[in-house]
């Protein structure tokens, strides 16, 4: 089973979102998704909930694909402005301030 990949993405992440101010907010909801993903992965992994594994194994799923959500949500959100008006560069644009 190689679900912890797809588990272990949105936590690796949160490590980065976590130094940056800016992201603070999304990368304490993507922690919590990512907890909340992998929680579910490893109830329906050991089979505890024996009937309810196709609901818990979609819940997880859908929880780490939220996560992602969230992270281009805010990538949709941020200002963007060409890069000749100064400030950190990022291939043609910039972060606006």
């Amino acid at each position: 089973m190689r679900w912890h990949r797809w588990a272990a993405a949105p936590l690796v992440l949160w490590l980065r979102f976590r130094a940056d101010p800016e992201w603070a907010v999304a990368g304490r909801l993507v922690l919590v998704l990512a907890l909340a993903s992998a929680v579910a992965m490893a109830v329906f992994a050991s089979r505890a909930a024996q009937p309810w594994n196709g609901a818990l194994q979609r819940a997880a799923v859908t929880l780490a694909l939220a996560a992602e959500a969230v992270v281009a949500v805010r990538m949709l959100t941020l200002r963007m402005v060409p890069a000749w008006r100064g400030g950190n560069t990022i291939g043609p644009w910039t972060l606006g301030t």
